[in-house]
């Protein structure tokens, strides 16, 4: 069975503009644009923040509009970037990449896991980077750069790609009009949640779980049992119950990070559950 496809749900478009006095207003001209395009089926609201505090505070108070009046918002990020520090907004405050993630949760959360994330910086993409596989996902999608950043060639790729999503609701024609846009240096990264789970746990799998790791946690286990009153199992014993229990270990993430109670019945999931059910025990089977 195959995965559904990520379409945009959504009824709003929220721009945060953090830039200097020098800088070009592209959040203003990307808004315009928008708001130019006839029968959209959503406006953008340009909201400029200053500081770090005042873009934490539009995330809180998007989060309560969510929850309470059903807002759907693709959240559009117009700032500086850094591929190891995060974003920078214009009094010179920084918002890491980790934090970054770990605070537009709460909106995605709200919104049932369809929060798009568009950031039009340099590095956008690095906040890939702040999400971690024992975490609920920050967002149901990114789409950002992966290298520093020339304006003219930014905001044109991102014109077409609302043009294109406010004119089809459908993520691959907007996905088609970006990725026409070559840039000089790196290029405009569109990547899912369940791309970066997928990528982060057979990252963990192929790390993780190597035989020299496997016999580290077996023995921690086996010096932990000899502390305590009953059976005393060997190694070998911790080795095969730590097998034995991936595919549950596996299921806590997958339902941590998607925000879900069971992936077997979530129409959204189910075929990537199998999927990575079978992937386990390939894995599982492939160890001594």
């Amino acid at each position: 069975m195959a995965d559904p496809p990520d379409d945009i749900t959504f009824n709003a478009i929220v721009m945060a503009e953090s830039l200097s006095g020098v800088d070009r207003k592209t959040g203003e001209l990307l808004r315009d644009y928008i708001n130019s395009i006839e029968h959209a089926p959503a406006r953008a609201t340009l909201i400029t923040v200053e500081s770090r505090a005042a873009f934490l505070g539009l995330l809180h108070d998007l989060e309560s509009q969510a929850r309470e009046y059903g807002l759907l918002p693709v959240l559009h990020v117009e700032a500086h970037g850094n591929a190891g520090s995060g974003i920078w907004f214009a009094d010179d405050s920084c918002l890491s990449w980790e934090d970054f993630c770990d605070r537009i949760t709460p909106l995605n959360e709200a919104t049932g896991m369809r929060l798009l994330v568009t950031v039009a910086a340099c590095y956008g993409s690095s906040l890939i980077s702040g999400v971690r596989l024992s975490k609920p996902a920050p967002c149901f999608a990114l789409v950002g750069a992966t290298e520093a950043i020339d304006e003219p060639e930014v905001i044109g790729a991102f014109r077409d790609f609302y043009g294109a999503m406010l004119r089809t609701l459908a993520a691959g024609p907007a996905v088609a009009a970006l990725k026409r846009h070559s840039l000089r240096r790196g290029g405009l990264d569109v990547i899912t949640a369940r791309l970066w789970f997928e990528l982060l746990m057979t990252k963990y799998l192929r790390e993780e779980l190597t035989p020299r790791k496997l016999k580290e946690s077996a023995l921690r286990l086996y010096h932990k049992a000899r502390t305590e009153p009953g059976q005393i199992r060997n190694v070998g014993d911790y080795k095969r119950l730590i097998r034995r229990e991936l595919p549950g270990i596996v299921r806590r993430y997958f339902e941590t990070f998607f925000m879900i109670s069971d992936p077997t019945t979530h129409p959204r999931y189910r075929s990537m559950w199998a999927r990575l059910e079978a992937h386990i025990e390939v894995f599982r089977r492939s160890r001594p």
